[in-house]
């Protein structure tokens, strides 16, 4: 079987970032390659998400530890699920840290063929971006864009940047992407038409993310799942209508301090199994996180986004599955809920564009 190297934000602790580069790595073995994510792991990357007992500096460390001693606990708990699941459940290279540390594994493991995505990974307003992620190596002999994303806001792009962009991605084979935004940014940029596929969480059922989420689920009532990685309070009020109006707990995995609700739930230790145990046993689900709203699809969720039409990625999905009705505004008065989604409408939808990314995917591998 051929190897196929996947360069992507596997080791962000991020939930959306590990679950995409399972889903990838789990449809490629489906069509009978051996990809291997090469493990890339920026030195900034690795200080953003360092728990509290990691922190360098031991008076910092020791100050979080006796001020806030579960949180700290749970803090930990939380990174060891991440770092787990990295090694046991994705199929990664040795650790490396930038270009001449990926040229160097692509020698080693004698490796032509490489599938940059999915993920922000083309953000380069992303702490984790890095110019490896354009493949600058001429060893390759295939080079493939496979759902990247370029964020919410691809035209803030500086000048500079898009000047590096338009000379490396003239040299890919193929080239897709996950938003139309970033679609219309890069055709434009190279002056031809680039396809909008789906995530790669979206090639695989829930069949293969059950082994994940789990039997059973970790909160044991009703519960509204709250998730919002760039939260504002305005957001969260309206959480708050909608566990006042169907008297469901709100479960969250972040600690903001304008979360201040008699009816909540804190999950600090949350890894990416955990995330999706949250998703698929909440009555409702609730956030502005494009992965949220990608799971709760899946697994077929009374769901709501807040502000989704403000953000590019998840307005398009959205779009797409015909469900922009689920979009909650802040200047939204009140909230309450609405009629359960049809999901065979939404499976047809989405199995058009999924049938679309497959033979895009195949053809990138095989001509």
């Amino acid at each position: 079987m051929k190897q196929i190297g996947i360069l992507t934000f596997q080791a962000s602790h991020n939930y959306g970032s590990m679950l995409q580069a399972y889903a990838l790595q789990t449809y490629l073995q489906r069509l009978g390659y051996i990809p291997i994510i090469i493990n890339l792991r920026k030195p900034i990357q690795k200080q953003v998400y360092a728990p509290t007992l990691l922190l360098s500096h031991p008076k910092s460390c020791l100050f979080r530890l006796f001020s806030r001693p579960l949180k700290s606990i749970m803090s930990q708990q939380k990174w060891n699920r991440f770092e787990n699941f990295l090694e046991k459940v994705l199929n990664t290279s040795v650790e490396c840290s930038d270009c001449d540390g990926v040229s160097k594994i692509i020698d080693e493991l004698n490796i032509d063929t490489i599938i940059v995505g999915s993920d922000q990974i083309w953000n380069t307003a992303c702490l984790d971006f890095d110019e490896s992620f354009l493949l600058p190596f001429n060893q390759l002999n295939r080079k493939v864009a496979y759902a990247p994303s370029m964020g919410p806001d691809p035209e803030a792009m500086t000048v500079e940047y898009k000047k590096v962009f338009e000379k490396m991605l003239a040299t890919f084979d193929f080239i897709s992407v996950r938003e139309e935004r970033s679609s219309s940014f890069i055709s434009q940029i190279l002056g031809k038409e680039i396809p909008v596929v789906a995530d790669p969480t979206l090639l695989i059922g829930e069949e293969d993310y059950e082994q994940l989420y789990g039997a059973t689920s970790i909160i044991k009532e009703d519960y509204i799942f709250y998730y919002s990685p760039i939260d504002k309070p305005e957001a969260f009020e309206k959480v708050v209508l909608l566990s006042e109006y169907t008297g469901m707990k709100v479960v969250v995995t972040q600690d903001n301090p304008y979360y201040k609700w008699k009816n909540i739930e804190y999950v600090y230790n949350c890894g990416p199994r955990q995330f999706l145990n949250l998703i698929k046993y909440a009555n409702i689900t609730c956030g502005k996180s494009f992965h949220l709203l990608v799971f709760s699809l899946l697994l077929k969720k009374d769901f709501y986004t807040i502000e989704g039409d403000t953000d590019s990625r998840l307005n398009n999905l959205l779009k797409i599955s015909g469900l922009l009705n689920r979009n909650i505004k802040i200047t939204d008065i009140s909230v309450k809920t609405q009629s359960p989604v049809d999901y065979e409408s939404v499976e047809k939808r989405l199995d058009i564009l999924k049938k679309k990314s497959v033979e895009f995917l195949w053809k990138s591998l095989t001509t």
